[in-house]
Order: structure tokens, then C-alpha cells, then sequence
């Protein structure tokens, strides 16, 4: 009988312990402390301990120290705090309210009048036509945030003069409320019905929980370490739309339970020119968006991808943001006030942006569903390309088309879908060009089909896409091949006008069907360092391409399996003065040792490794009548780079029996004139003079040679 009462006894105790709340310590804001003692009624795994004396600097004070479990601060955390380690949670916004005595016949003020009174530049009614009656003025003390948020957004750099300070922020109401002629600045979660003081607006806006416009604001902070489960556990409550409707009652919540009454922004940012291809397009440059308390809210790309001429409609909650652009000619940023109406587009043209009724907006079949292709109409002419026996190649001469047709499908401010089909043969990569009056086996071929996901400066696209690396030309990696496989792409701005950014991939070449470990692969990663000082733009990057078991050609037929590890430095240093100016170098090495390759070292290629390009560009093709004229100088070794997966524009050469150029083993010259008929249309004019750099066998017995003239029509629809 004993043991069964000691088991009752020992389930009971237990049970009492599981069931116990924790114990929550806060300290800070007594804004925030108003949520706090709302969600005591709705959050039953703990009970919380206030403590709002201190207000936010002692909030934060407290949590350095570790006499709080959660501090609460309504301003934007100092730095030095969360550089220590602490994690600040935002939890929505407070409207700091402006109240007055109940008898005076003002409903309205504006920023610069409310200036005026707390700085004892105004300090009669009927100065603001009113009565004539004297201005005090109150205010709450030096700890509170209402004090610092307010003086930022309407005094400035000026300081409070001849205002009476309340120890607590709750008590002016009673103090404005019992004192003619008074006006106080206050969170509007201590205001009541019971009051004798009456609310007024600033330049025409309420102070209320729903108007976003209204423009005294400030965002709402908790504060606290990791590592206790019980603390991270109600953060992360905060966050759901059963706290952030407790959130609403008293202050602008993040999570919006009603999302009828969002507004609609389009910004038309500054334009790149992009080549794909041979064609031109123009995505618009990222921007981010900061609410009127300079805290950011969204960093938002502005294009689906590279070949998305359409900036990005975001949805956003209607009030007074901030944004801040890369555009001016001093690349220094361009900021903009902007206000996002309910139900409303609200439409924005940086400085050098046209205005937004006469940029085309056709590829539009919706707001989600965009539509884009292009079409190139190609004459060229290869003469005295000498062959490996010392002979001549006939002189060659052709008409040639490409038709490329595709689609972007953004499905929600995060996932895009994404298609495009090109004309060509199926089984060679570099080329999807027809030629007018031969009997080729054409085809329709999936040149994309991706999904794509991007938050922020972070983005993943899984199946068929661009080649996802940043480079200046195709001598490693062709633009009409479009790799398959998995990229992860992502960045950030570290300092003032200087990004770090990254790409990572994993793409199979050629798939044999059987192991998934011995299909022919490439596994990439890149860092690039981009910083702009008024007109210069510096770009550096470094790369790792990977090549595992590759065929010597574009098949997967095991004659001759290589392995490539190629490490690329690339620099390029643009001036945008009158004319833009670009000087470029890449660098590559192939780190594989192929000593032991016997096909290799007979041909006596195994250090044929290190390959170069420069390029110098001049001018732009962005704007109807303008020219590009660029040189290029390239010096590709046999093994320098994978030839069936690199341009096919500069040599003739062939692989046997196999679909493709081998594009590599030469050194020589592009001259390229390009003209803008118009923004959608160019003419590319090319000339290639070329040298194979080595023999590839014994038997060979003079080194190929080629020049090519090339003229293209590209028009973008």
C-alpha cells in the first residue's frame, strides 16, 4: 500500500512540475509592456514579471547585465547591445500621438508647426490660430523612446527648450488633460476614452492603429539571448497572427489578419544591359524599402532574372516608406519618400528613368505571367582557315536564324516558374542557330524549365537555367548553353557601396542513365566583390568550376574521360563618365595534373593549362542610336577550358563525329561594332582573327588558322 501511495505521491509532484508556467523577467519599454499584459491572457506557458520603470534604455542595460529574461525597447536597438550577441525581435510599430487640452479648437497641426512649439519658438495659441492662451508644453523623461523618437522625427538636431518632463509616461494624459492650454507627446497605447485631453493630426493624418501614413512612428523591440527554450518559444509567438492581432488592438502589427486593403508598388530603377546570347536586355536595378523609422522592410531585386525587362510589383501595407536606390551619377544612392494607398498602384521613376507611362510594358500577358523572346538574323563568312595538314578549308558562307521564346511565371512575391524553348539541333549545345537551305534534323528544344525562390538577397533555382556565374565573355562557358542542375545565389552590402555575393552549383553535363555519382558533372563556386566610387565600378571575382568525368566531346562516350578543375580570376573596372569605359581580364588555370594521361603527354599538351582574355569596351547600346565598339584579346590553351562547352564563335573547328566546336587551343582577335536601331533592335558586327597555339598530335602537320566575319540582326519582342 505504501509503494502505491509513494507512486501517487511522485505522479502528482511530477505532474504539478510539468504543469508548471515558467517564469518570464521583463524590463523596458512600458509601451511594449501594454502587449505584454494582453498576451498573459492568451499565452499559457508562462507568467511574466514587469518591470517598465527603466523604460528602453534600462531595457537594454538590464539584458546585457542578465536581470531580464526579455528586455522591450521602442526605438531601433543600439548597435553596441545586439554586437554582444542579443537578438532583437520586431514586433510591429507605435504611433506616437500629439494631445492637447481638450478646449482648444485645434484638430490639426503640422510637423513644422509642433517643431516650433517644442522648441519654444511658438508659444501662444493664437500664433497657431487658436486662443490666446499661453503653450506648456510636456513631454516624457530622457529614458523613455517616445522622448528620443520623437525628437528625431520632429525636432531633429534641435533640443527640447522650456518643456515640463513627466517621470511617467502615462501620467501626462492626466497632466495635459487638468492643464489649459496644454500639449503632450504620448504612445498611443496609453490613450483612453476617460481622458479630458483630445488627440489631434499631423499634416492631415490620425493617429491611429490602422492610418500607416500617419508619420510619427516608431518599431517595437524585444530583446534576449538565446539558449532558453521557454523565451525563444513566446518570440516566436509573437510572430503569429494570434499575437499579432493582440498587437493591433493597441499598435501596428506586422502580420496583417486583413490583407484587402494593401497598396501596390512599382519602381522603375536604373537599367543594365545584359547580353544573352547576342541579345540585349534590360533588367531593372534592386532597391530596398525602409519604413519612416529608417528600419528595413524588404530588399527587393526588381526583375524575376537577367532577362526580365519588368520591375517587380510589390504588395505592402499602405503608409509613408523610404526607398533607396544605387542610380545617381555619384553612385552614392538615391532616396525616396513614397506613400502606398490602400487598394492603389503607386508607381516610381528614379532620376534617370524616363517616366513610367512611356517605358513599353507589353510583355505582360498579366500581372504574374510575363512573356519575352527573341529572334537573331545572322550573315557570316569564314575564308583562308588553314586545316591541321597544311591545306585550306573552302571559303564558307552562310544565312543563319535563331528563334528563342519564353516565360516567367512569378506565382507569389517569392516563387517564379520559368520556361523557354529555342530553335537548333537538339544535341548541340553551343549553337541553336538554323541555316537557311540546309537539310538539318531541326527541332523545338527546352533551352530552360526552372523554379526559382528568392527572399531578400537570397535565391535557389532548381532544373534548367543561365549559367548563374558573373563573367564578361563566353570563352569558358557559351550563353546558349544552359546548364542543368541546382544553384544557390545570395549577397550582401557590407560596406557603404560595396557587395560580396556568392554563387554555388551542382550541374549534371551529360546523363548515362545509370549511377547518379558517374554521370558527368560540374560542381562551381564564386565570390564577387563589386564596389562603385563615383564614376568608377570595380568587379573582382573568383571561381571554381569543377568538371568530374567529362567525355573529350559532347557525347557520353567514354574514349577519353578528363576531369577539369579550373580556377578563374576575373577583374573588370567600368568608368561611366560621358562615354562608359570597361578594361577586363580574366585569368584561368586548370589545376588538374594529367602526366599520367598518355593520350595527353604523347601530343605533349599536359601543361597546355593557362589561358587569358582582355577586353576593352567602349560605349553602350542601352539607348536608340548608340554604339558599342569593344576588342577582345584571347589566348585559350587545349586544356584551358572544356571546348564542347565554350563559345563557337571564334574558330572553325570541329569535333569528330561528334555535334559541336572545339573551342579551345587558340589565340587571336575580336573587333565587335555594335549599333542600337533601337532599344529592342541592334546590329552586332564581329570579325575573329585566329591561331591554334600547339599541335594536337604528332601527326599534324601545321597549325589551324581561321578568320570569320559576322554580321547579326537581333530584335527583342
Amino acid at each position: 500500500m505504501k509503494y502505491l501511495a509513494f507512486t501517487f505521491s511522485m505522479f502528482f509532484c511530477l505532474h504539478q512540475g510539468l504543469s508548471q508556467k515558467s517564469v518570464i523577467s521583463y524590463e523596458g519599454s512600458s509601451t511594449i509592456a501594454h502587449f505584454i499584459k494582453d498576451a498573459q491572457t492568451h499565452y499559457t506557458k508562462a507568467k511574466f514579471n514587469l518591470k517598465t520603470d527603466t523604460e528602453s534604455s534600462g531595457g537594454e542595460k538590464s539584458i546585457i547585465e542578465g536581470n531580464a529574461d526579455i528586455a522591450g525597447v521602442a526605438r531601433i536597438p543600439s548597435p553596441k547591445v545586439l554586437g554582444k550577441g542579443v537578438i532583437s525581435t520586431l514586433i510591429g510599430w507605435d504611433a506616437i500621438a500629439i494631445i492637447v487640452h481638450g478646449d482648444i479648437p485645434i484638430d490639426n497641426l503640422t510637423k513644422a508647426q509642433i517643431k516650433d512649439i517644442f522648441t519654444n519658438r511658438v508659444t501662444n495659441w493664437n500664433q497657431l490660430g487658436g486662443p490666446d492662451l499661453a503653450i506648456k508644453p510636456f513631454i516624457v523623461n530622457e529614458q523613455s523612446a517616445t522622448h528620443k523618437v520623437f525628437r528625431s522625427s520632429i525636432l531633429g538636431q534641435e533640443d527640447y527648450i522650456n518643456c515640463q518632463k513627466v517621470a511617467i509616461d502615462k501620467e501626462i494624459i492626466t497632466m495635459v488633460g487638468d492643464t489649459p492650454g496644454s500639449i503632450g507627446q504620448i504612445s498611443f497605447s496609453f490613450l483612453n476614452s476617460q481622458s479630458k485631453s483630445k488627440t489631434i493630426a499631423v499634416d492631415g493624418q490620425e493617429a491611429t492603429v490602422e492610418n500607416q501614413s500617419y508619420p510619427i512612428t516608431r518599431p517595437l523591440y524585444l530583446l534576449w539571448w538565446p539558449g532558453r527554450k521557454d523565451v525563444s518559444d513566446f518570440v516566436e509567438w509573437t510572430q503569429t497572427q494570434e499575437a499579432q492581432s493582440l498587437i493591433q488592438k493597441r499598435f501596428i502589427g506586422k502580420v496583417q489578419s486583413n490583407t484587402r486593403n494593401t497598396g501596390k508598388l512599382v519602381v522603375y530603377t536604373k537599367t543594365n544591359a545584359v547580353e544573352d546570347g547576342g541579345a540585349y536586355y534590360y533588367p531593372h536595378e534592386s532597391y530596398e524599402i525602409y519604413n519612416n523609422e529608417n528600419v528595413l522592410i524588404q530588399r527587393i531585386a526588381n526583375h524575376l532574372d537577367l532577362l526580365d525587362e519588368n520591375p517587380t510589383s510589390v504588395m505592402l501595407l499602405p503608409g509613408k516608406y523610404l526607398l533607396w536606390t544605387n542610380t545617381d551619377k555619384n553612385n552614392n544612392g538615391e532616396k525616396m519618400l513614397v506613400t502606398v494607398e490602400p487598394n492603389n498602384t503607386t508607381t516610381v521613376q528614379t532620376s534617370n528613368q524616363a517616366p513610367p507611362q512611356t517605358l513599353k510594358n507589353t510583355k505582360s500577358a498579366s500581372n504574374n505571367l510575363k512573356l519575352y523572346g527573341d529572334f537573331r538574323f545572322r550573315g557570316e563568312q569564314d575564308w583562308n582557315s588553314l586545316k591541321r595538314d597544311g591545306s585550306l578549308r573552302d571559303d564558307r558562307g552562310r544565312l543563319r536564324y535563331r528563334l528563342r521564346v519564353g516565360f516567367n511565371y512569378q506565382s507569389n512575391q517569392h516563387l517564379t516558374i520559368g520556361a523557354r524553348i529555342r530553335s537548333g539541333v537538339g544535341d548541340n549545345r553551343q549553337s541553336p542557330h538554323i541555316t537557311l537551305g540546309q537539310n538539318e534534323n531541326h527541332s523545338i528544344v527546352i533551352d530552360k524549365a526552372f523554379v526559382k525562390f528568392s527572399k531578400n538577397n537570397f535565391s535557389f533555382w532548381a532544373g534548367k537555367n543561365n549559367f548563374p556565374f558573373w563573367k564578361q565573355n563566353e570563352l569558358v562557358w557559351d550563353d546558349d548553353v544552359t546548364p542543368e542542375g541546382l544553384v544557390f545565389s545570395g549577397g550582401n552590402t557590407f560596406i557603404k557601396n560595396t557587395q560580396l555575393k556568392y554563387n554555388l552549383g551542382y550541374f549534371i553535363i551529360n546523363s548515362k542513365g545509370q549511377n547518379f555519382k558517374d554521370d558527368p558533372s560540374l560542381m562551381g563556386a564564386q565570390l564577387v566583390l563589386e564596389t562603385k566610387a563615383s564614376i568608377l565600378k570595380i568587379t573582382a571575382g573568383t571561381s571554381y568550376l569543377g568538371f568530374d568525368e567529362i567525355s573529350d566531346k559532347n557525347d557520353i562516350a567514354d574514349n577519353h574521360i578528363l576531369d577539369y578543375d579550373l580556377s578563374i580570376s576575373s577583374l573588370s573596372l567600368r568608368f561611366d563618365y560621358i562615354t562608359p569605359i570597361s578594361i577586363g581580364i580574366d585569368y584561368i588555370k586548370n589545376l588538374t595534373n594529367y602526366d599520367q594521361d598518355s593520350i595527353i603527354t604523347q601530343a605533349g599538351l599536359q601543361d597546355e593549362k593557362t589561358g587569358f582574355v582582355t577586353n576593352l569596351k567602349i560605349g553602350s547600346i542601352d539607348k536608340k542610336g548608340n554604339f558599342l565598339l569593344a576588342y577582345y584579346y584571347a589566348h585559350i590553351p587545349k586544356y584551358a577550358i572544356v571546348d564542347f562547352l565554350a563559345q563557337d564563335d571564334w574558330v572553325r573547328w570541329d569535333l569528330d563525329n561528334a555535334s559541336g566546336t572545339r573551342s579551345s587551343n587558340f589565340k587571336g582577335h575580336e573587333i565587335r561594332l555594335s549599333y542600337a536601331i533601337k532599344k529592342d533592335m541592334n546590329i552586332v558586327i564581329r570579325s575573329y582573327f585566329t591561331k591554334a597555339i600547339a599541335k594536337e598530335s604528332n601527326t599534324q602537320t601545321a597549325l589551324e588558322t581561321n578568320n570569320r566575319f559576322r554580321a547579326d540582326f537581333n530584335l527583342k519582342f
